[in-house]
């Protein structure tokens, strides 16, 4: 672990706070559409897509200001997925999905707090970080081949090719 990240991070605690606050707001943007897809008519609604869309890019550029590359890393991937969710349900509300958008928010945030937890940390151990991570990344990559085998449709604009080497890409978990 690098010692600028304490630096880095005490510096940025109003930064910090902006992100976890964007994020919880994104969880209460997703939740709210679980409920309002129970009830709402099949016409498209891409409001609640265009809200999370532009939360989240806030939340990317405020990470990568912090210079959390790793955090980063998964939060693009996750928020991706999320957004992808989002729009095919403002598309067809019956898509569903929804609990799988906020467990992968959810994840995020528990990554997030635990890195910052351990950056302020001078007792725990890089090998108890390490272990976290490895556990982490298993988790992403459990995610990772449940959305691209239960829910993402492709929409035909891959090549063979392309596809080969997504799959092969989920095999070397």
């Amino acid at each position: 672990m690098d010692s600028n990240n304490n630096i880095i991070l005490e510096c940025n605690r109003h930064r910090i706070s902006e992100i976890e606050e964007l994020s919880n707001d994104g969880f209460e943007k997703l939740k709210s559409s679980i409920e309002k897809s129970s009830r709402t008519t099949a016409n498209p609604n891409f409001e609640l897509y265009g809200e999370l869309n532009q939360t989240f890019y806030e939340i990317s550029l405020k990470l990568k200001e912090l210079k959390l590359y790793s955090e980063h890393y998964y939060f693009v991937s996750i928020k991706d997925y999320i957004l992808y969710i989002a729009r095919q349900n403002s598309v067809d509300s019956t898509f569903g999905h929804c609990n799988f958008a906020l467990e992968l928010l959810d994840f995020f945030m528990e990554l997030f707090k635990s890195n910052l937890k351990f950056y302020d940390s001078k007792i725990e151990t890089c090998d108890e970080f390490k272990r976290l991570q490895k556990k982490f990344k298993e988790r992403y990559w459990d995610y990772r081949c449940i959305f691209y085998s239960d829910i993402y449709h492709p929409s035909g604009d891959f090549t063979e090719e392309e596809m080969y080497e997504l799959h092969k890409s989920l095999r070397d978990i």
